[in-house]
C-alpha cells in the first residue's frame, strides 16, 4: 500500500487488496470451526466474559500501533528507492530519446526502458527469434517498426539474427547493466508475433 501512496501507478500492487477478502471467505467455515475448539479453552481460563471486549479492543489498538511504528519506519527508505533515478536506465532512455529510432528487446529488458522513454514505440517487445510481441495492452508498436538497435542485460538470450545479420557492424554503448547494440543503418527484420 505504500508504494501506491508513493506513487505507483502499478494495478499489480492493488491485487492482494482485491482477491485476500474472497480467499478469506473461502477458508472461513474451517477457521471458524478450528476457532470454536480453541476459543473454548481460551474461555476457561478468562477470568470473565466481559473482558473479552477489552483484549479484542487492545489487540486491535496494538496491531494498528504496529503497523504504524511499521509504516514510519519504511516510508523513509520507500520515498528514497522511488525518488532516485537509476543510472543506468537514464543512460539507455537518453540514449533512446536522441537516436530517434526504433529498438528491440526481450521483455524483462526493454519493460523499463520502454516505460521510462519519451515516446514508448522507440522499443519494441521481441523474443530471440526476433518474433514481435505486444507489450502491456497489445499494443502494435512492432507494426512496421524499423529496428536498428537492441537493447540487452546480463540475462538476455543471445539473439538469432537471419542471414542477412548485422553482427558485424555492430557498435555496443554501455550503459551500465544495459548495453545497446547498434547496427544502424542495417534494419532487423521482425517476423510476426507467435500465437
Amino acid at each position: 500500500m505504500a508504494v501506491i501512496v508513493m506513487g505507483s501507478e502499478a494495478t499489480r500492487y492493488l491485487q492482494p487488496w482485491a482477491s485476500l477478502p474472497f480467499l478469506a471467505l473461502t477458508v472461513l467455515p474451517g477457521v471458524e470451526f478450528a476457532a470454536r475448539g480453541i476459543s473454548r479453552r481460551i474461555l476457561a481460563w478468562l477470568p470473565a466474559r466481559e473482558s473479552i471486549g477489552t483484549l479484542r479492543a487492545a489487540g486491535v489498538v496494538g496491531a494498528a500501533i504496529f503497523l504504524g511504528v511499521v509504516c514510519a519506519l519504511t516510508m523513509p527508505r520507500i520515498n528514497a528507492t522511488v525518488s532516485v533515478v537509476d543510472a543506468d536506465l537514464r543512460c539507455v532512455t537518453d540514449w533512446v530519446d536522441a537516436s530517434g529510432r526504433t529498438g528491440a528487446g526481450l521483455f524483462w529488458t526493454m519493460r523499463a526502458p520502454k516505460a521510462y522513454a519519451a515516446d514508448p514505440r522507440q522499443i519494441v517487445q521481441v523474443d530471440d527469434q526476433l518474433h514481435a510481441g505486444s507489450w502491456l495492452a497489445n499494443r502494435h508498436d512492432a507494426v512496421n517498426a524499423q529496428v536498428t538497435f537492441f537493447i540487452t542485460d546480463a540475462d538476455s538470450y543471445p539473439f538469432s539474427f537471419p542471414d542477412a545479420s548485422p553482427a558485424g557492424t555492430m557498435d555496443v554503448i554501455s550503459c551500465g547493466r544495459y548495453a545497446i547494440h547498434d547496427f544502424y543503418p542495417v534494419v532487423a527484420p521482425l517476423k510476426p508475433a507467435e500465437r
